[in-house]
């Protein structure tokens, strides 16, 4: 059976030569991040020198960093590093979405290590959406584009509540718009739907527990090859400890 988030990240990446090595480098790339080896995966990202290689870098060490790390000062480190493989990925090509979304996604974790009042006023709010919506810019259908502007609504609502909406534009009703989006263009994908059911819990409204019941079934049945779907999966059982144990 083919795994569909691993399809939707080769989609992401270009043919940059009509040879074999560069696939089979670029290959040995998501291998790695496919068996949870995320550490390698950046190691061997970051020796192809190329925007894509960064920008697979940086998402290797933001899903290391956020999900796997042992203490607060590696997470911070292995995020540091993931924002400056995503800013050379940015550099070198300025129009590959999966750069920009990298970009976001190594901010917003690293962000999220953050108190959130230095989160805040250090403009990572801005920084992450602005380098989102430049990802969906150049990709209108860029799966995990939908997903990431979705998820920032939805954080930073559940962070900053009115003055999140006030401030920084945060809306329910985007956050909800840009989840259907993805589900419409992946609707089997586990990363969608883990993130999709992360972001009605963080709205918290009761309104949508059974959707999120819905959707934690789907990912329940549907097989988990892909090391990174499991820690979602994992994620969203944690989400919905804490709201229960509350």
């Amino acid at each position: 059976m083919v795994n569909v988030s691993r399809f939707i990240a080769l989609l992401a990446i270009p043919v940059l030569c009509s040879g074999t090595v560069m696939a089979q480098t670029v290959d040995d790339v998501l291998s790695a991040r496919f068996d949870g080896r995320f550490l390698e995966a950046a190691d061997l990202a970051e020796g192809l020198g190329t925007s894509e290689g960064y920008a697979l870098g940086a998402q290797a060490l933001a899903i290391y960093g956020h999900h796997l790390a042992a203490t607060k000062e590696e997470a911070q480190a292995t995020l540091l590093r993931a924002i400056d493989l995503a800013e050379q990925a940015v550099e070198l090509d300025d129009s590959n979405p999966l750069a920009h979304q990298e970009l976001a996604h190594a901010m917003g974790r690293y962000a999220e290590t953050l108190p959130t009042t230095e989160a805040l006023s250090g403009g990572y709010a801005d920084k992450t959406i602005a380098s989102m919506r430049r990802g969906l810019e150049l990709d209108p259908d860029f799966v995990y584009g939908h997903l990431a502007v979705a998820g920032w609504h939805a954080r930073i609502i559940n962070a900053a509540g009115f003055l999140g909406a006030l401030i920084y534009g945060a809306s329910e009703d985007e956050a909800i718009a840009h989840y259907q989006r993805a589900t419409e263009l992946a609707p089997d994908n586990v990363i969608v739907m883990a993130g999709h059911a992360i972001g009605l819990l963080m709205l918290d409204d009761d309104d949508y527990r059974g959707q999120v019941e819905e959707l934690l079934t789907r990912i329940e049945a549907a097989p988990k090859e892909d090391a990174y779907e499991r820690l979602m999966h994992e994620e969203v059982l944690k989400h919905l400890e804490a709201i229960d144990g509350s």
